[in-house]
């Protein structure tokens, strides 16, 4: 199997989090409202990501702030919308970085049909995800029998390694 680098791996890797995070929150801020409006029924009257904000904090059942709600709360930051020259301007990155500064740099690059990608690079699920190209994730191994049991620091209720774990 020969190695097949994206073209501009290394310019997407120092974008920070904020930026990148710009097109994804964006887009859902604007798509969630489209879906709240084709529920049926809407019993806590939730129809934007600010209702949701306030929901996950006031309702005991989403165990706020154990749960936070950092993701939602992205969705407030300046420049945030479909609408802002911040959002077009990394909307244009992101179709490089996951086309030709990418991918697609990638397979045309190296004549491919398809790119394997170990589960635990980011950064081609981040690219597939960016380009809504289609992305199979597989583990390469398990955990072998006898590793300790590990929970995550932030949610100790969920196993980070165990024996037989991918």
């Amino acid at each position: 199997m020969d190695s097949a680098d994206f073209p501009e791996a290394d310019g997407f890797k120092k974008l920070n989090s904020q930026v990148k995070g710009i097109v994804r929150s964006s887009e859902f801020k604007r798509d969630i409202v489209r879906y709240l409006q084709t529920l049926e029924t809407n019993p806590n009257n939730i129809h934007s990501a600010e209702d949701i904000i306030e929901f996950t904090k006031s309702f005991p059942a989403e165990e706020y702030p154990e749960r936070d709600i950092g993701k939602f709360l992205w969705t407030q930051a300046e420049g945030v919308d479909i609408d802002s020259d911040k959002y077009k301007e990394m909307f244009k990155q992101e179709q490089f970085f996951g086309g030709e500064g990418g991918i697609l740099g990638a397979m045309e690059k190296y004549n491919l049909d398809v790119l394997v990608i170990p589960a635990d690079q980011d950064i081609g699920n981040d690219l597939a995800a960016k380009m809504g190209f289609p992305a199979i994730s597989m583990p390469l191994g398990f955990w072998p029998e006898g590793t300790p049991v590990q929970l995550e620091n932030k949610k100790p209720n969920l196993v980070k390694v165990a024996p037989g774990m991918p």
